[in-house]
């Protein structure tokens, strides 16, 4: 997405109008301004660090960070995945956020694929598995996803026996609904709230109140609304594509039996 919304273009009055106004209500777990911001690496690597808390060492630096990341495969019968913060550090370690309002949207088995798609596209052609590196994805929903009323749940996978299995793949649950203390707990009101004036984490506050003075926030929403209605229709059509090639397939194969019949 970083490629498209740099592109030159005219904006209408009236549209920046409108999102300047947007703009003032939204908070750091609105989608749009949540793509416009985390591009900050300073960021980014602050909402992980708090979140994961000890595993911090295992961290490199983070100087790019993409949104809206884009993992797409060459054939329509794979679904192209949006990612949407997700970056590499000097130690080549991928880390993945994700921002879900709305819980129901973000089931296991969609986080499960978008880890095996980070996957995927770490793996250069001709490396060996032992190449894949250490994820860490942050689900944040504002909701209790997993039902167990608790503020962050890590995932990893384990033997029978409690051991750790050892594949280096971390998947943190934030519902940012549930009573959290300490910095965690100041990290999920700052990401909820729109005031910058009322934020306590200071990095939050700081990066939320030099954005909602910044022109260039407004038209990178503008840009941002643009990429999610094309990729919305773009998907809307692939699945119409998809379906219509399954039917003609299901179709051919009726029409290739029935001819065998026949000869029969």
């Amino acid at each position: 997405m970083d490629k498209e919304i740099t592109k030159k273009k005219t904006y209408k009055e009236e549209d920046l109008r409108r999102i300047w106004l947007e703009l003032q209500s939204m908070s750091l777990s609105d989608n749009e301004l949540f793509l416009a911001l985390m591009r900050d690496p300073k960021l980014f690597s602050h909402v992980l660090s708090v979140v994961i808390g000890e595993k911090m060492s295992v961290m490199g630096e983070i100087k790019m960070v993409f949104t809206n990341h884009e993992i797409r495969f060459s054939s329509l019968n794979y679904h192209t995945v949006y990612l949407d913060a997700y970056a590499a550090d000097s130690k080549g370690n991928i880390y993945h956020i994700e921002m879900e309002n709305v819980p129901s949207k973000m089931p296991v088995k969609r986080v499960r694929y978008y880890c095996a798609a980070s996957d995927v596209a770490s793996l250069k052609p001709g490396d060996g598995y032992d190449k894949i590196p250490l994820s860490i994805h942050l689900i944040f929903t504002k909701g209790d996803l997993l039902g167990n009323k608790k503020a962050v749940t890590m995932v990893t996978r384990k033997t029978d026996e409690g051991k750790e299995y050892g594949d280096e793949s971390y998947i943190y649950h934030i519902n940012m609904l549930a009573l959290a203390e300490g910095a965690l707990g100041m990290l999920i009101r700052s990401m909820l709230e729109p005031n910058p004036e009322k934020i306590e984490d200071t990095v939050i506050k700081g990066v939320l109140k030099s954005a909602k003075g910044d022109d260039s926030t407004v038209r990178s929403i503008h840009d941002i609304k643009d990429v999610l209605s094309k990729q919305e229709r773009e998907a809307f059509f692939n699945a119409g594509k998809a379906e219509g090639m399954a039917e003609g397939k299901a179709e051919g194969k009726a029409e290739g039996k029935a001819e065998e019949r026949k000869r029969l």
